[in-house]
């Protein structure tokens, strides 16, 4: 429990000391867009084949993919609850901000970190379900949404892109070799576990950089909104995850710790792609940054 409790102050401790060395000059939010890529391209997706080495994989565990994209497609349906009457505004914010999960830059490190092997790979898979709706699908129907012209093509433009997506490509090929029960060498492993061990420390270093929380009171309503119903359906999913998954409690913990994660880093991005508030996309991204920050490494101690 001493190291957990540890590791978990380390982790914050990093954030923190990385927003501190931002607001003193001697790092950009810029710098942080650069550990964004090495950690995309180099880090995450060797910490996700990492997750593969040490862990028993069994069929049954796929069923975190679905819970994965089921938890996207509940938030996705609310979204429509929220802006069915609403401005253009609304339907992009509703649309893009409430789905998807930031999972591979923030809960996987403390995962690989602090859960054990069997935790860390039922978040790969619960992000292997996550991801199809955080890098493209949620943007596709919003875009659908909103534009005049609706195409049954946007969610398949959308969707391509994954294949470029080193982590997302990780997790097909990794979980076929797993269900074929394909041997991979010891090598490759014994590389992916060097270079995932600075996954966590470069995560860590580019949410503090790129952390720049906003407040804008007129938006406090809709901003309250998300993250009320997000948090407010982690607890409830947690609770009935935790006590029905035939799974070890190592596994059950994660699928409990995983529904806490922030909002995707990409939702700003999109949102901006669509000319909507990037003001209040980016002020409901940090604050569930900063929320997660904290409540995840709790649950990790206390659960």
């Amino acid at each position: 429990m001493q190291s957990i409790v540890v590791r978990a102050i380390s982790f914050l401790l990093m954030v923190v000391l990385a927003y501190l060395l931002k607001i003193v000059g001697v790092f950009k939010k810029e710098d942080g867009y650069a550990l964004s890529r090495v950690m995309m391209n180099i880090t995450l997706p060797c910490a996700i084949i990492n997750s593969f080495s040490s862990a028993s994989f069994s069929g049954k565990m796929l069923i975190f993919i679905l819970i994965g994209l089921g938890v996207n497609l509940l938030f996705l349906l609310i979204s429509f609850l929220f802006s069915k009457n609403g401005t253009r505004e609304d339907k992009i914010y509703y649309t893009l901000c409430l789905p998807a999960y930031n999972i591979g830059c923030f809960t996987l490190p403390f995962a690989s970190s602090m859960m054990g092997p069997q935790g860390a790979l039922a978040v790969c898979l619960f992000d292997s379900g996550n991801a199809i709706q955080c890098v493209g699908l949620d943007y596709a129907i919003a875009k659908s949404m909103v534009e005049e012209k609706k195409s049954k093509k946007n969610i398949l433009l959308m969707l391509k892109p994954l294949l470029k997506v080193p982590s997302f490509v990780s997790y097909v090929v990794f979980i076929t070799l797993a269900l074929l029960k394909v041997s991979v060498p010891n090598e490759i492993y014994t590389f992916t576990n060097i270079v995932s061990g600075a996954n966590g420390p470069i995560a860590m270093f580019m949410i503090g950089l790129l952390l720049e929380p906003h407040f804008d009171k007129k938006a406090l309503r809709k901003t309250f909104n998300v993250l009320v119903i997000r948090y407010a359906v982690a607890i409830l999913l947690g609770i009935v995850l935790y006590k029905t998954l035939p799974f070890s409690y190592e596994i059950r913990k994660a699928a409990v710790i995983v529904l806490f994660s922030p909002i995707s880093s990409a939702s700003p991005s999109f949102t901006l792609s669509l000319n909507g508030d990037t003001a209040l996309a980016g002020t409901v991204n940090s604050l569930s940054i900063m929320i997660s920050i904290v409540i995840i490494p709790l649950l990790v101690i206390l659960l």
